[in-house]
């Protein structure tokens, strides 16, 4: 876990490496589907996320960060394996105490990310 910060990042929250297996829900309607992802880094304010698809800026979807929260698409790249990395801000901050929650899980036995829905974003 590292915090990553630049002199020319105007980010109101640190943000600290992860790799952590997750699920995210579009909220069109009538899509009540989860998709696969994985969080590559996360802030109190929002995380950036490697999907398998390109989602348009402004979109907004539920990531489950401990529980569902809704966030909105502020950028979607695509990556070199034909993945896509997005960054979600969170309608609203996670606490402290959340924050370290979902870190800690990434080193945690019971959250060892082994599950194959997961494995198939990579990197």
């Amino acid at each position: 876990m590292v915090a990553k910060t630049r002199p020319s990042d105007r980010r109101r929250h640190v943000r600290f490496s992860a790799d952590i297996g997750t699920r995210f829900q579009l909220t069109l309607a009538g899509d009540h589907l989860f998709y696969p992802a994985r969080i590559r880094d996360v802030s109190r304010g929002g995380v950036k996320l490697v999907i398998d698809r390109r989602l348009e800026p402004g979109t907004v979807v539920k990531v489950m960060v401990l529980q569902p929260l809704k966030s909105r698409v502020a950028y979607c790249t695509p990556q070199e394996n034909g993945a896509w990395a997005i960054g979600l801000s969170f309608h609203n901050e996670i606490g402290l105490p959340e924050l370290l929650t979902l870190l800690e899980r990434q080193t945690s036995p019971l959250w060892n990310n082994s599950s194959s829905m997961f494995m198939s974003v990579r990197n």
